[in-house]
């Protein structure tokens, strides 16, 4: 069942999370220049599996990862109302969800 990521407010957080039973450690920034999110995921132990990746609405993070490791499933961020042509720097938890997709269900 898809779960939907908390995603905490300010240009820049750290959070530990676990999907499929193991621990995971998101970064995610704010590129003000750019401006766009990124988001880092990390092992328990701080190991980077994927750094510095631009989040794109209804695009996967980890589409073309594959490292082990990860998550057996995708995040996506997503728009539910379909309004939106990209994440903006407020979007993010309040009009587009970050939703991690189990496996079996893609």
């Amino acid at each position: 069942m898809a779960r939907v990521i908390p995603w905490p407010s300010g240009a820049a957080w750290r959070q530990e999370l676990t999907i499929d039973r193991r621990v995971y450690k998101l970064r995610a920034r704010w590129n003000t220049s750019r401006e766009y999110w990124s988001l880092d995921i990390l092992t328990r132990n701080e190991e980077p599996l994927v750094l510095g990746r631009k989040l794109v609405l209804g695009w996967p993070v980890t589409f073309r990862d594959q490292d082990e490791r990860l998550p057996r499933g995708q995040l996506i961020p997503v728009d539910p109302s379909g309004s939106l042509e990209r994440i903006r720097r407020n979007d993010l938890g309040d009009r587009v969800q970050l939703l991690f997709i189990p496996e079996a269900e893609l």
